[in-house]
């Protein structure tokens, strides 16, 4: 048999994995509580969009779905009229998805711009 060459080990550092506590941005509330510092959210993203509309309507059809079932004969107009809006929206949501993923499939090109004269 042909003798392998055996690989060098990469030695561990002494600190482990984790980051150590020092360096982990924190703050002190007022009962002595230490607490992260979290970056500032950005909430007008595309995903923050999409679940709240997604949210939206699977909520409002469930409320629907659950008014029939318990045989509810009052007045739909104001849940239909959400229910349409929120449709209106989530398919906006749906839509956006579907063509990015179709740009970066390749299955179309996005338009340029042309310069305004």
């Amino acid at each position: 048999m042909t003798e392998q060459k055996k690989r060098r080990r990469r030695t561990r550092s002494n600190g482990g994995g984790a980051p150590a506590a020092a360096t982990v941005a924190t703050t002190t509330t007022a009962s002595g509580r230490v607490v992260p510092v979290f970056a500032p959210w950005n909430w007008r993203t595309f995903p923050v969009y999409f679940a709240l509309t997604g949210g939206l309507f699977f909520g409002i059809y469930l409320g629907m779905f659950a008014a029939i079932i318990a045989q509810d004969s009052g007045s739909d107009t104001a849940l239909t009229v959400m229910l349409v809006g929120a449709a209106l929206a989530f398919g906006f949501a749906l839509s956006r998805m579907v063509s990015r993923f179709m740009v970066t499939r390749g299955l179309f090109r996005t338009r340029t711009r042309q310069p305004k004269t």
